[in-house]
């Protein structure tokens, strides 16, 4: 689950109309995924998505899917 400072920073980058694109990264030690968020200065929306292809390109995060099983635990939504 997102900690309150990652919430925080994704609603003020919302907030403030800064362009950003989040892709898989990997996954936690309890097998949920995790996202890297990149950011940019306004206007700046075709070097971000670059970057965000240029990460998945080079890394195959985006390809994987976590195991999923009947006995795992679900975390609580807040």
């Amino acid at each position: 689950m997102p900690s309150a400072v990652a919430v925080g920073l994704l609603l003020a980058l919302n907030l403030y109309g800064i362009p950003a694109v989040t892709v898989p990264c990997g996954f936690s030690q309890s097998g949920l995924p995790i996202g890297l968020t990149f950011a940019g200065p306004h206007f700046s929306e075709g070097r971000i998505l670059a970057l965000a292809r240029t990460f998945e390109q080079t890394t195959d995060w985006h390809k994987r899917r976590p195991a999923l099983s009947p006995t795992m635990t679900v975390p609580p939504i807040a």
